[in-house]
């Protein structure tokens, strides 16, 4: 199957046909897309005796909503992605040489909330919990379109591992249609072709629509760096300095120089592969300003492999430094690292202060010491991975923690984190990226 990447519709025109409550009265859109598919989903039968088969073709009982069979999702999951490619073309067409992709930057104002969530791998059950939850706090209408002020991302890895992939993203999709300017999809390892016909119930209808798909894929941005849109105005000297966190499914490309983008005008970034290092990390090696030089030979020294393609936004994992245990894809990086890596893409305009991630299943935070050596600060954040059904029901059924809801500042160490579980919100728990006292970040297996 082919589809056209020509768009007779910007997102920001969907959004509005989408959205506007006298096309609703005439019927237009009588119940809001994103609405009926929930209601739809929540009427479905919960089952403790589905049957997911692994890697290994080995067959699992995992719990969780009984899709139709046969699934007839999957024509309408195949209708939607052709519409959204249409609308979403024009960062499509961004991203369309081999080994490329696209970062995009946000600019919010102050006190706008962020609801960030890692891998569902299929977890339809803590998917629907939790848009409930923000129904309730106000900050998704009853059609689920979003508040004023408010906004969401989720860092990939939406299908695989579970029986409700054609549920999961059909209705992620259709939330980000609905919301195209505040709804953002970042791409993960399993939004991979390859990687999916290994990890996926539907893996055969997948490969039979790959075209469609991977041109789906394209328009995930590898990449969200998120700052406060008019910078800080608590000291003379810093006046205007923007700071910004760094989202994706992964980590990064330790050889693409992020420091022109955070502090020019542009909003989309191209990343391309590349096998040098760029001309300033370069000139930064020789720099008299020890952090930069640094900085800069750590980089590197860096094996190709933690610097090629764009497989860093994908694949990357954080532990100790050094070769992962997933093949061929990916790279260990240190907190360390991944601190060294923001001080070379700063600058007095604007500095890149935290990096917020899944991938890893398990929640962690990465934390580097300060100047005053009995004091740490955190730099990278690794989200849980959902475990309301399905293989991880199983696998982290401990686990709670599946969310953070962000409250964002100039500052990035002013930034709110408050978890979000499935079950509700923990109210006594409030965090920020300045003083979060955790251990020291804890070397994690692969898990792909």
């Amino acid at each position: 199957m082919t589809t056209s990447i020509s768009s007779p519709l910007t997102p920001e025109a969907y959004e509005k046909v989408v959205s506007q409550p006298t096309q609703k009265q005439e019927g237009l859109f009588p119940v809001s897309p994103v609405k009926k598919l929930v209601d739809e989903y929540k009427a479905r039968e919960w089952s403790d005796d589905l049957i997911y088969t692994d890697a290994g073709d080995n067959e699992i009982t995992v719990s969780g909503y009984k899709p139709p069979i046969p699934n007839k999702d999957k024509e309408r999951l195949l209708e939607l992605v052709i519409e959204h490619n249409r609308v979403f073309s024009q960062k499509i067409e961004a991203a369309k040489e081999k080994d490329s992709g696209i970062i995009e930057k946000i600019n919010a104002p102050a006190k706008t909330k962020f609801f960030v969530r890692a891998d569902l791998h299929s977890d339809l059950a803590s998917l629907l919990a939790q848009l409930t939850l923000l129904q309730g706090k106000g900050l998704l209408d009853e059609g689920y379109n979003c508040a004023p002020g408010f906004q969401m991302i989720f860092l990939g890895d939406y299908m695989d591992r579970g029986i409700n992939d054609i549920e999961v993203m059909t209705l992620l999709l259709r939330l980000r249609m609905q919301n195209p300017s505040t709804v953002h999809l970042v791409r993960g390892n399993h939004e991979i072709i390859d990687t999916q016909t290994h990890y996926s119930n539907e893996s055969v209808w997948l490969w039979e629509n790959k075209e469609l798909f991977s041109t789906l894929y394209k328009s995930f941005p590898l990449a969200l760096c998120l700052g406060e849109e008019k910078g800080r105005q608590d000291k003379k000297e810093k006046v205007g300095e923007r700071q910004f966190v760094h989202f994706s499914h992964a980590l990064f490309n330790p050889s693409v120089d992020l420091e022109p983008f955070l502090k020019g005008s542009d909003n989309l970034l191209v990343v391309k592969s590349q096998d040098s290092l760029p001309q300033r990390f370069i000139e930064a090696m020789k720099s008299s300003k020890p952090k930069k030089s640094v900085a800069a030979k750590l980089i590197k020294n860096l094996p190709k492999e933690a610097t090629k393609n764009i497989e860093g936004y994908l694949w990357h994992d954080v532990g100790a430094t050094g070769p992962t245990s997933r093949g061929t894809s990916g790279y260990i990086l240190s907190p360390e690292d991944i601190h060294k890596y923001a001080q070379l893409c700063g600058s007095k305009k604007a500095k890149l202060k935290a990096f917020v991630r899944g991938h890893q299943h398990k929640f962690r935070e990465g934390v580097v010491k300060r100047k005053d050596i009995t004091k740490t600060k955190v730099v990278v954040s690794t989200l849980a991975v959902g475990s309301g059904e399905g293989l991880q029901k199983k696998e982290f059924q401990d686990q709670k923690q599946q969310a953070i809801l962000f409250e964002i500042a100039p500052r990035v160490r002013d930034w709110q984190k408050t978890p979000v579980f499935a079950e509700g919100e923990k109210k006594d728990l409030k965090l920020s990226f300045g003083n979060f006292s955790v251990p020291m970040y804890q070397e994690i297996g692969a898990t792909a």
